[in-house]
C-alpha cells in the first residue's frame, strides 16, 4: 500500500503537488483591481452621461423660452450698456448721496459724552 501511495505521488505533476499561496493572492488582487477599474469606468461614464444630459436640457429649455412673450404687466428692460466706472462718475454718485444732517443726529450723543 505504501508503494501505491509513492507511485501516485510520483505520477502527480509538479504543479499539482506544489501549493502556491502567493499565486492565489496575485489572482485575488488582479480580480479586485479589475473590479475597481470597471467600477471607476462605469462611474466616469455615468458622470459624463449626466453632464451631457444636463447640457442638452439647458439648451432645450433656453431654446423653448427664447421666443416666448412675457406675460402682460411684466416689464423687462435689458440694458447691455455698462455704466461708466470712472473716478468722475464715482465721485458724482457719492456726492448725490443724501446723508442728512449728521451734526443734529450726533448732538444727543455729544451731550451724553460731555456729561460723563
Amino acid at each position: 500500500m505504501e508503494e501505491e501511495n509513492k507511485q501516485i505521488e510520483q505520477e502527480k505533476s509538479p504543479l499539482e503537488s506544489v501549493s502556491a499561496p502567493e499565486d492565489k493572492n496575485k489572482v485575488d488582487s488582479g480580480k479586485s483591481r479589475l473590479f475597481f477599474m470597471t467600477a471607476f469606468l462605469f462611474g466616469l461614464a455615468a458622470i459624463i452621461l449626466l453632464l451631457g444630459v444636463w447640457h442638452w436640457w439647458k439648451e432645450e429649455i433656453s431654446a423653448y423660452f427664447e421666443g416666448m412673450p412675457y406675460p402682460s404687466g411684466v416689464s423687462v428692460s435689458v440694458s447691455k450698456s455698462v455704466p461708466e466706472d470712472t473716478t468722475k462718475a464715482i465721485n458724482q454718485e457719492l456726492n448725490n448721496i443724501d446723508i442728512g444732517d449728521l451734526d443734529a443726529e450726533f448732538e444727543a450723543i455729544d451731550q451724553d459724552l460731555n456729561s460723563l
